[in-house]
């Protein structure tokens, strides 16, 4: 590390198949915990939410993640 300079960390955050960039880590509210409170409690983290078309064609599953876990 340079004198001057401090070291910073990075998260990506990738959401799954059939998963929304924003709403993967979305509290029922409005919380975005990615963005509301991540960084609260790590302040030298910089944190990227990767957003990408992962809809599955012609699905017509309704199944929750809590649903897969049974």
């Amino acid at each position: 590390i340079v004198q001057g300079l401090t070291s910073c960390r990075s998260i990506f955050a990738i959401s799954g198949l059939g998963g929304h960039s924003f709403g993967s880590w979305k509290s029922s509210g409005q919380t975005m915990w990615l963005r509301d409170c991540l960084p609260q409690d790590l302040p030298e983290i910089r944190v990227f939410n990767y957003g990408y078309d992962s809809a599955v064609r012609s699905s017509t599953s309704t199944s929750s993640l809590m649903d897969f876990a049974r």
